[in-house]
């Protein structure tokens, strides 16, 4: 049986170690890449997570995840929740000295548990999600992705991208660093110690005392159909299996599980050896403990203890073996040393010829030249890739290039939300604040939100670094929840998602008269005009003026708009959005 044991379960925890890998790195790839190709490929990733099925009423995502439970357990927590492997991750640190043990769950854990699910289940149902992500485990995973690991992905690629300029190859290209969010930086990087440092600590201590996803699947596995059990017949009580156990739910004292927190990981059963924890059917454990008799679970105790000793007994000599080769090992090199005469037969039987000599010292020249060209080249393009903004402002002081102000994020009384999403009360009702739809964003527009008054760690639109482009709608194709709904190009052309206000207290052309085209010039549905107006000084000039039944609130004219430190025009959002 034990032979059977290893030929089914250890294959069961290497294929769960496999998916587990594979996910995290699909899951990861979808919130690095900046190029849009991983998406679609990889887009089913993000749709199969549990709460944007929720939120997205994916019917057939959600069946297949419970029925997943109810049969093989808490499974997706250990293979599917990118979190939850992300805490896996940091619990190998914690070496193989430092053992898990049993954490009876208390009263009091039980109420916080169940307490951070009620919660979460509240603000889910009164649509406030700004507060509720930050402790659902998908939207968590997302901003660390974006916030933390995302620019030093983006700065590996710069790096990348200057060594191949130098070598005169294109095929990597730079792209933008730069802070999507203040808020939700602060909030990825206490996500990010927090849990890194409960896994290193406490295993899965995050997923089975704060997770509402954790909580409301354990809830259901205590009526799985396979299960982690121990078998009693069999099981001497070494703990061995609590000890790998990083959801601390094996009590070897009283030889149960705690199936709300066990996440069949399989991680127990690879480190027993004598089969006295199994993964088998619900209705197979009850028919055992019904066989089961007190004077035979005695006599089998009594008889799986000496297989444990005997295997200790083969351990010990094999071990005396290794001790009395290595001797004979150190004796044998003695002597080689005592006979100098044999060592140097030896060495000059093995010189090789004179010719074979230079090849090879040719070759080895050939190669550390060859790496000393490629560290040079490298190390040029990142010293050129971080001095290139120190040289640049140097000759701005000297007066070499014109010193250009930065333009300032316009405070919006209506904060814009992307194209799709219909309306702000339905956004926010809807988004979890994953950011990935801010990562899909190539016009560099999106962002996260630092007001709490509107829309807080949700995404919206901002034009200091670009406009929302008519003919790009990558933001709606990559959402998991349905916050923003797929639309195509024709249907975001004519979308109106904001309007267009000038101001004529800050417009170049209204206070000090300049020609200044350059609003009507970038506007797409040509909603921008000029007319007859007067400065302050009496000069006569021409103003812009905006058409609200053409204007749809791509933010072009903000974006090029030349008045500092704030634009002279901007848009403000609609609650509801409709076309026109």
């Amino acid at each position: 049986m034990p032979i059977i044991h290893h030929l089914i379960f250890i294959p069961m925890r290497i294929l769960r170690i496999v998916l587990a890998t594979l996910m995290f790195v699909a899951c990861l790839a979808i919130f690095l890449d900046f190029t849009g190709l991983m998406h679609a490929w990889l887009g089913w990733v993000a749709q199969i997570q549990f709460v944007p099925a929720v939120l997205a009423l994916n019917i057939v995502v959600l069946a297949i995840l419970l029925v997943m439970t109810l049969v093989f357990g808490r499974i997706y927590c250990s293979v599917i929740c990118p979190l939850g492997i992300f805490q896996d991750l940091f619990s190998g640190l914690r070496g193989k000295k430092r053992k898990y043990a049993f954490w009876k769950q208390t009263q009091t854990v039980r109420i916080v548990r169940y307490g951070f699910l009620g919660l979460f289940v509240v603000l889910l149902a009164t649509g406030i999600m700004s507060i509720a992500s930050i402790i659902e485990p998908y939207s968590a995973f997302g901003r660390m992705a974006v916030s933390i690991l995302a620019p030093l992905y983006d700065t590996l690629n710069n790096v990348l991208a200057n060594i191949a300029a130098t070598h005169e190859s294109y095929a990597v290209y730079s792209v933008d660093v730069w802070l999507r969010g203040t808020s939700s930086l602060v909030l990825a990087i206490v996500t990010f110690v927090g849990l890194a440092a409960a896994g290193v600590l406490t295993g899965r201590g995050y997923c089975n005392t704060i997770c509402p996803v954790g909580t409301f699947l354990g809830l259901i596995s205590k009526f799985s159909l396979f299960k982690i059990k121990l078998n009693t017949s069999k099981c001497v009580g070494c703990g061995k299996c609590a000890t790998k156990c990083k959801a601390h739910c094996i009590d070897v004292k009283n030889k149960t599980v705690d199936h709300e927190r066990c996440v069949a990981c399989m991680n127990c059963l690879g480190a027993c050896k004598l089969n006295g924890i199994t993964y088998t059917p619900s209705l197979a454990n009850m028919c055992l403990k019904k066989s089961e008799n007190p004077e035979s679970h005695a006599e089998s105790c009594d008889n799986s203890t000496k297989p444990y000793e005997e295997n200790n007994i083969n351990h010990e000599n094999i071990e005396n073996d290794k001790n009395h080769a290595e001797d004979h090992s150190a004796e044998t090199a003695s002597e080689n040393e005592n006979n100098p005469i044999e060592n140097n037969s030896a060495e000059n039987t093995s010189k090789p010829d004179h010719t074979m000599e230079e090849a090879q010292d040719t070759e080895t020249q050939e190669t550390v030249s060859s790496r000393r060209q490629f560290m040079t080249a490298a190390a040029t393009a990142t010293a050129g890739a971080l001095l290139c903004p120190a040289l640049a402002r140097a000759q701005e002081a000297e007066g070499n290039l014109a010193k250009v102000t930065r333009k300032d994020m316009h405070p919006r009384e209506t904060l814009i939300v992307p194209p799709g999403a219909g309306s702000i009360p339905r956004f926010k009702r809807h988004c979890t604040g994953c950011q990935l739809c801010v990562r899909a964003c190539h016009n560099k527009v999106l962002r996260i939100s630092d007001d709490s008054r509107l829309q807080f760690m949700q995404p919206m639109l901002s034009f200091e670094r670009g406009y929302c482009r008519p003919t790009c709608h990558d933001c709606s194709t990559v959402c998991p929840t349905g916050a923003i709904q797929p639309i195509t190009i024709e249907q975001k052309s004519s979308l109106q998602i904001g309007r267009a206000i000038w101001n004529k207290d800050i417009c170049l052309s209204a206070t000090k008269g300049e020609h200044c085209r350059a609003c009507s010039r970038a506007c797409p549905n040509g909603a921008i005009s000029f007319v007859v107006s007067t400065t302050p000084s009496g000069k006569k000039c021409k103003v812009p003026a905006v058409n609200s039944e053409r204007c749809i609130g791509c933010g072009a004219c903000e974006y090029v708009c030349p008045a500092r430190p704030l634009a002279a025009i901007h848009v403000e959002g609609n609650m509801q959005h409709h076309e026109i």
